[in-house]
């Protein structure tokens, strides 16, 4: 939430967006162009950070993020393009601008881009109304008023492609991430997809717009074909020139992996290593590996190299991870390890290190590996790795890590270990340390008894050590009453009052109150058995004034519930002695009545038979009725109104969205762009179904 800065005071507000990480945000309206070109609509933006709480105010019709990896900065950046379009003194100036937001001190950062939007003539007073980024391919759609599509690079902000996209006005547009294009929707209601075409962008880069650099990196982003010769060129240019590095990651980049190829690796194999640095095989082995996963020829190659040369800095090398990819080739990972930890233990632990953090699971089981290590009498160089791989649960991990462990004294990465991992023989290790002349270590293993469930056993070390609280908070642990009651008998045998009432409150829940009463009046301890006494009092007091008020509620409510009832009837009774009674039968008529004589007389006109007592029922029941609303037993009925509403009703017809004019705009689909194949954006329209 903020507040609007005052160049979009009567503006209308066309669009809002925020970045991936919500830090920045952006908001564009548009108001009337200036009094000598009124018709060039002006277009202003908000750009406020979240961080800062700051906003900063600037011109543009149009604008999204982007998020962009800057070569040898790890945490990417966070890109924003906006396009304008604006006149000064009656020259109007388009610009497309690519900047970074936030840069990171210290960091290398992205350069500031900036293109011009070519409006034809017969656009002069088109203007930009929406900005989509294609994250996949890392282009840039700029979409205007009237129809047109400019598309840029995003890294370089260089033009790749401009064409009309619609006849119509666009008004709305979004994102289609899953194909990296996006949605545009014109004033006649028409759906509009526009998507890259993967087979002919390359092509028409290289070959249109003569662009190789561009070309190769399209291709390298969105994994496409058609740079093959481009690609190896390049990588031929930057082996003759010694770039080793580069050659690395652009091989490992190439499009459709053309250069990940048994050939590469004899390539870089075949150059001479300098005395002080870095293999290039090396480079290009940790350039593969920080890029994603070695294939099988790859995964096989490093395996010899490794095992071969028996370098031990070769996996020293942090940014060296191995993430083996078994296709068609599974080499005989025990073999490996077997092997490079005759003569480097260091490396083999590191080897097993990486082989753990492999896609797919480690391929060698945990406990052949720790008991490997465990044979060749490697145990200090075994430690990091069984650390590393503890998560796992894995018994043997856990048993030879807990080992390690006892043999260095460290109590506190002990409990550590058995609270995090609980997979090993806990009662075997509790009574190895039980009689441990470390103090800190029969705790230990009085923990291991109490989460293993040996309550006594726990109690039993907790009192040999004189460690109270713990075998106070172990009994009040275990829910059982006789444990606690024998630790509070051992207290009053051992003369320890403090510790009895300490035992009082810690098990309060455990001690019945006729046994705390009955050892404290025989133990001469009744003082230090008050405060328990008074705590159990209140609480049952609670619980009986508790019960006592519900009681009362209850009658309460019966009560009142009988005296409405009773009220109901009284109201019944009311109501039937207000009615007259049949008249009676006239004599020698045996029973029954006739209808009254016509009444009138007195200036009053005649009336109908029985017309007074329909005429007393009907103004009766327009009184009784609200009563009888109130109570429940019958509905209020507005007697004397003929109008029910349905009239209304039927003259309300349900909105329907596609007979509606107002909704047809979302169903109407009978424009479609021309499109030629060999173009690099493919442009149809969506049809509803």
């Amino acid at each position: 939430m903020f507040d609007r800065t005052a160049n979009l005071s009567n503006n209308q507000i066309i669009n809002y967006k925020c970045d991936p990480s919500e830090k920045w945000l952006v908001l564009i309206g548009i108001a009337p162009g200036s009094p000598e070109r009124p018709q060039l609509v002006k277009g202003n933006m908000q750009l406020y950070s979240v961080d800062q709480q700051r906003s900063q105010a600037l011109e543009a019709h149009a604008a999204s993020f982007a998020s962009f990896k800057v070569p040898g900065n790890e945490k990417p950046s966070i890109l924003i393009s906006f396009a304008t379009k604006s006149s000064n003194a009656g020259q109007v100036t388009s610009k497309l601008h690519v900047i970074e937001l936030g840069a990171q001190p210290g960091k290398p950062s992205f350069s500031k881009e900036q293109a011009d939007l070519f409006f034809p003539p017969d656009f002069a007073d088109d203007f930009p109304v929406a900005m989509q980024i294609s994250h996949k391919y890392g282009l840039i759609y700029v979409i205007t008023k009237l129809g047109l599509l400019f598309v840029y690079d995003l890294e370089t902000a260089t033009a790749v492609y401009r064409n009309r996209i619609s006849p119509d006005p666009i008004f709305l547009t979004c994102e289609a991430s899953s194909v990296g294009g996006f949605y545009a929707v014109n004033r006649r209601g028409q759906v509009l997809l526009a998507t890259v075409n993967e087979s002919t962008i390359v092509p028409f880069v290289s070959g249109q717009l003569n662009n190789l650099e561009l070309a190769v990196n399209l291709a390298k982003r969105g994994n496409l074909s058609g740079a093959e010769n481009l690609v190896v060129q390049r990588f031929q240019e930057l082996f003759a020139q010694t770039k080793y590095k580069e050659a690395a990651e652009l091989a490992a980049e190439s499009p459709q992996g053309i250069l990940r190829t048994p050939d590469t690796v004899a390539k870089f194999q075949s150059v001479p290593v300098q005395a002080g640095q870095t293999p290039p095989l090396l480079q290009y082995f940790g350039t593969l590996l920080t890029k994603g996963k070695l294939n099988a020829y790859e995964s096989l190659e490093l395996s010899r190299l490794v095992v071969n040369q028996n370098k031990k800095n070769l996996l020293e090398i942090g940014w060296l991870k191995i993430s083996w990819n078994a296709v068609g080739y599974a080499p005989d990972y025990l073999f490996l390890l077997q092997t490079i930890l005759r003569s480097d233990p260091q490396g083999a632990v590191n080897f097993a290190l990486m082989m753990a953090q492999m896609e797919g699971g480690c391929p060698v089981d945990y406990n052949t590996i720790t008991d490997l290590f465990l044979q060749a009498g490697q145990l200090p160089y075994v430690k990091p790795y069984m650390v590393a791989v503890q998560s796992n649960n894995v018994s043997a991990v856990n048993e030879a890590l807990n080992e390690i462990y006892v043999e260095d004294e460290d109590y506190d990465r002990l409990r550590e270990s058995i609270d995090l991992h609980d997979n090993f023989d806990q009662i075997g290790l509790a009574q190895k340390i039980e009689k441990h002349e470390l103090l800190e270590m029969r705790l230990v293993a009085a923990y291991i008894y109490k989460k293993a469930g040996r309550w006594k056993q726990s109690i039993a070390l907790s009192k040999k050590d004189k460690v109270y609280k713990d075998a106070m908070e172990t009994a009040s642990q275990s829910g059982d009453r006789e444990l606690a009651e024998e630790l509070l008998v051992y207290f009053i045998e051992e003369g320890k009052k403090e510790c009895f009432a300490s035992c009082l409150f810690v098990c309060y829940d455990r001690i019945r109150p006729d046994v705390a009463l009955e050892l404290a009046w025989l133990n001469n301890m009744i003082d230090f058995s008050f405060p328990y006494l008074l705590q159990f009092i209140r609480e049952y007091t609670g619980k009986v004034d508790e019960l006592i008020n519900d009681k009362i509620e209850a009658i309460n409510e019966s009560k009142a519930k009988k005296n409405e009832e009773q009220d109901i009837v009284k109201q019944h009774n009311m109501y039937a002695q207000l009615l007259p009674l049949p008249p009676s039968a006239p004599p020698g008529m045996g029973g029954g009545f006739a209808p009254p004589p016509p009444m009138g007389g007195m200036g009053m006109p005649s009336m109908p038979p029985f017309g007074m007592l329909r005429h007393f029922f009907r103004l009766k029941l327009k009184r009784i009725n609200p009563l009888l609303v109130r109570m429940g037993r019958t509905k209020k009925t507005n007697y004397g109104s003929d109008h029910s509403g349905e009239s209304a009703l039927k003259s309300s017809a349900p909105l329907n969205p596609v007979t509606n004019p107002r909704f047809s705009f979302l169903f109407r689909s009978n424009f479609d762009c021309n499109s030629t194949t060999n173009l690099p954006i493919s442009i149809g329209s969506v049809d509803a179904e």
